[in-house]
């Protein structure tokens, strides 16, 4: 459960003030994780009210080893749709951290899921 909660939490921190500090603590060291930051640089900070966000629904753990994880992740967005992305994470200095694509990316696979099924999903 430790890699889901991970999952969660890092992504929903990538869009706050203090991204840089989550990712120089919670995501795997490296060249992806370089590329990642100067990509997310780029994008200017916004504030939460001014922004619409998704909200997290539900997940599925699509691979789990003892170092490395797979979690795909259901968001309803603001719209009501329901999307699934899927997050790599490493176990990395005693705790779960995200994993970068080799593009910097921290999730890859966006599909819009027409049910929750095959998910485990959060209670509102």
């Amino acid at each position: 459960m430790g890699a889901v909660m991970a999952a969660h939490v890092i992504s929903a921190q990538m869009t706050t003030r203090d991204w840089r500090t989550v990712v120089d603590q919670q995501v795997v060291p490296g060249f992806n994780r370089e590329l990642f930051i100067s990509q997310r640089a780029s994008i200017p900070d916004l504030d939460a009210e001014s922004r619409a966000t998704g909200k997290y629904s539900g997940f599925s753990i699509r691979e789990y080893r003892e170092e490395s994880a797979t979690v795909q992740l259901l968001v309803k967005s603001p719209e009501g749709m329901q999307l699934a992305t899927s997050v790599s994470l490493r176990w990395s200095d005693g705790d779960w951290k995200i994993e970068p694509a080799a593009d910097g990316s921290l999730h890859w696979g966006m599909s819009v899921m027409q049910t929750s099924g095959g998910f485990v999903t959060w209670d509102d």
